[in-house]
């Protein structure tokens, strides 16, 4: 399941043998439609109910994790969480989009051996592995 890209893209396609579903998260009101929001998060919710993932990757932080964390009761998965940017200056609150995944997350991923640092202090959630990646 990822974001839609580009519009010209199928909602639904196979990549080799594995299923790719393309979902439009943010694409404005419509006048006459039901809440995009809804609409989108009750499309992510069936999927997973279909699809029963052994493991939810959030491959980095940004606004569609909002459906994950929206729909995670759908099939309860462990969710792996892999971040590529630096943490923001300011305080990471436990109640903001970025401080609920990270609490909610099972385990976090950095993409860079620097990051892990900065990321110390943050909201504490469950068991978690911090894990470093290759990069610099």
């Amino acid at each position: 399941m990822v974001t839609w890209g580009t519009p010209d893209l199928p909602s639904e396609e196979l990549y080799g043998d594995i299923p790719v579903h393309r979902f439009p998260f943010f694409p404005g009101f419509q006048p006459g439609t039901i809440n995009p929001l809804t609409e989108a998060a009750a499309k992510v919710r069936k999927l997973k109910q279909e699809f029963r993932p052994d493991l939810v990757h959030v491959n980095s932080y940004g606004c569609s994790v909002l459906f994950h964390l929206m729909t995670a009761n759908a099939h309860p998965a462990p969710t792996l969480v892999t971040l590529h940017q630096a943490l923001p200056n300011e305080p990471v609150g436990p109640e903001t989009l970025l401080g609920k995944v990270l609490r909610y997350a099972d385990c976090l991923c950095f993409s860079s051996q620097k990051l892990p640092g900065k990321w110390a202090g943050l909201p504490a959630g469950g068991h978690r592995t911090f894990l470093a990646g290759s990069g610099t």
